[in-house]
């Protein structure tokens, strides 16, 4: 049975540890409350709970919601440590003690497993409920060992839903309301079917009012300190945001802007006003669309509809006026800057139509940039244009007066209409058939390699059998090795089957390399053909024990009029354009052209060619393969030449 004395002990302590908490929690109390614990001797008890029981639920230190937990868990141990601690000590201080007011003053401790329960899971809902719960009980207990529900007591169920609303969720408070009615009702109703009756406590204490009004009181001001608290910080991390938000808004160069699905800017950031050379409000509200040039406004628009209604990021470039736009300013030509901007759907808020996000910046120097480039590339095709048809006029203008030499020089050279009567002009008479003859090659060098790097160079497969075009082409250049001193081998895999490709291509790729590999070859030397199929690719190689190429040189090695020789006094003739086109042809094939090479030792040329070459030719560097019909003596014709 519990006295007064202990009634009012029981009482005070419940009331004061919610105050003393607040308090505690508030930063204005912090040093009064270090002060009270410091005198309670409970100093480390305090620091010891709270190392013990940290905020450790995935909260960020400093937010609201850690600030409320942490009040939250340190009031609900203190109380539950208490309240364990004072129920032996009545029990010793009073041995006749009531056992159900003391099984009250036990159910209060269970506020310490309470506050452990959200330092480790977070949900605030569940712990402000299951705090409830503890204190209901222990308000029921209290009330039914001093008269039922005439006790002073019951009032102590106003406290479930103040405790509530510290929470901020209605649902928790109208939960909490309703457990505090319920139990009231409980108690009023097992008093009045007889299930209780408060004179079987024979030694029934009342709790004096003005014991009870002080406590109230006292705890009504801790709670208002609570909400104080909490409201200020509150502010305070608005305000921390808002000036984290004006200093990100401020200093970022893009414009980010917020509108609705009607281009409408909602919001923006003041770097709007720096891209469009004004007030960053002139762009609200349909002032960034009045900006945007009309021709763009379609595009403008687009890219917004199409961010709500396919729910992804859409992106555009716009034009839009800069400066003022008044009456009197738009006398004058109107000043544009071009303009890229990203558009994102925003998440749908419930009461608000859809939104979009956007972040636009200024792309101006970029499109200057582009159009720069679109002129430049534009005078390229113009100037390669007109290199086209300069060669094609020199392809005329040359092969005539070339084939008249040649011919002529044949006629005197043979003595078809009776002898010169001296040696010397029979002698010169070679020299101008040779000259011409090799001039008439490199024009035809010239022509081929212009056509291809134009994608105009017809290429045309057809199944042939590569063996007969190999030893055909051995057999035109065995004069050219014979005069230079040079014997041709070769060296022709079993497996040279058909294969696809542009039978004239093939043979100008191979007589091109042979007639490389015994210019470059000095006599008593050794040039290998080497043919072999493999994986469905078809290796053709032309091996020669010549001067060889550096290293620093093998990587040029194809490309038009170089030459690794370079010097003035070099002692082979040529334009440097043999490999070139041959790599050109190899390339249309969808193959390629390797060098190995060593000075002193010689050069390995291996063309690498697909056993079925595609049926369109492949584009080189670039350029879109044509399908001009070849033209006679430019490279496509069936007389083998004899290249630089």
């Amino acid at each position: 049975m519990l006295n007064e004395k202990e009634m009012v002990t029981f009482i005070f302590l419940f009331f004061f540890k919610g105050f003393l908490g607040h308090w505690r929690a508030n930063k204005g109390g912090v040093e009064l409350g270090e002060r009270v614990f410091r005198m309670a001797r409970i100093t480390d008890l305090l620091e010891s709970i709270r190392n013990c029981v940290p905020v450790n639920n995935g909260i960020s230190a400093g937010t609201h919601a850690y600030i409320r937990h942490d009040a939250f868990i340190m009031r609900n141990m203190l109380a539950g440590v208490f309240a364990l601690a004072l129920v032996p000590l009545v029990l010793a201080a009073n041995p006749g003690a009531n056992l159900f007011g003391v099984l009250s003053l036990g159910v209060l401790s269970l506020l310490a497993p309470v506050g452990l329960y959200l330092s480790r899971s977070g949900n605030s809902d569940v712990a402000h409920l299951l705090q409830a719960a503890v204190i209901a009980t222990f308000v029921t207990g209290i009330s039914l060992s001093s008269g039922g529900i005439g006790s002073a007591a019951v009032l102590g169920f106003a406290v479930l839903p103040c405790e509530a609303a510290l929470t901020g969720t209605r649902r928790v408070i109208v939960k909490t309301a309703l457990m505090a009615g319920f139990c009231m009702a409980g108690i009023a109703l097992a008093q009045m079917t007889g299930l209780y009756d408060p004179a079987s406590f024979a030694h029934a204490v009342s709790v004096p009012t003005p014991l009870l009004a002080t406590v109230l009181i006292a705890y009504g001001i801790a709670l208002a300190l609570e909400f104080e608290r909490i409201n200020s910080a509150s502010e305070s991390i608005v305000r921390e945001r808002d000036y984290l938000f004006q200093v990100m808004a401020g200093n970022v160069l893009d414009a980010v802007s917020l509108h609705d699905r009607a281009g409408n800017v909602l919001f923006a950031t003041p770097s709007i006003g720096d891209i469009l050379a004004t007030e960053s409000r002139d762009a609200l509200d349909d002032g960034l669309f009045r900006r945007v040039h009309v021709a763009d406004r379609p595009a403008y628009l687009k890219a917004l509809t199409d961010a709500i209604a396919d729910g992804e990021p859409t992106g555009v470039e716009f034009r839009a006026r800069t400066g003022a736009i008044d009456a009197k300013a738009g006398a004058g030509n109107p000043s544009f800057v071009w303009l890229e901007m990203r558009c994102k759907p925003v998440e749908p808020v419930p009461g608000r139509s859809d939104r979009i996000v956007a972040t636009t910046r200024d792309v101006t120097a970029k499109k200057h940039h582009e159009d720069e480039l679109c002129r430049a590339r534009e005078k390229a095709e113009e100037a390669y244009e007109l290199k086209t048809r300069f060669l094609a006029n020199i392809s005329h203008e040359l092969r005539t007066p070339l084939n008249a030499i040649i011919g002529f020089s044949d006629l005197l050279r043979e003595q078809i209409y009776g002898p010169i009567g001296n040696d010397k002009y029979i002698e010169y008479a070679q020299l101008i058939h040779d000259s011409g003859d090799h001039l008439l090659s490199v024009v035809n060098d010239i022509l081929d390699m212009s056509k291809i790097e134009a994608g105009k160079f017809q290429v045309l497969p057809e199944p042939f059998e590569p063996l007969p075009v190999i030893r055909e082409c051995i057999d035109m250049t065995i004069p050219q090795a014979q005069e230079s001193g040079v014997s041709v081998k070769h060296d022709l895999g079993p497996d040279l089957d058909c294969i696809t490709a542009d039978r004239r291509a093939v043979r100008q790729i191979l007589i091109n390399l042979l007639s490389n590999a015994i210019k470059f070859t000095d006599p008593g030397g050794v040039v290998t053909v080497s043919a072999r199929r493999t994986g469905g690719r078809f290796l053709l190689s032309v091996s020669d024990t010549g001067i060889g190429v550096g290293p620093e040189d093998i990587e040029r090695l194809g490309k038009p009029f170089f030459q690794a020789d370079s010097a003035y006094s070099r002692q082979k003739e040529g334009t440097g354009l043999g490999l070139s086109v041959v790599k050109g042809l190899a390339e249309l094939h969808g193959g390629e052209l390797r060098v190995s090479s060593e000075i002193g030792v010689g050069t390995t040329v291996t063309i690498d060619l697909p056993d079925r070459a595609p049926a369109e030719p492949v584009p080189l560097n670039g350029a879109k393969a044509g399908t001009d019909s070849p033209t006679p003596g430019q490279g496509t014709q069936d007389t083998p030449r004899l290249t630089a």
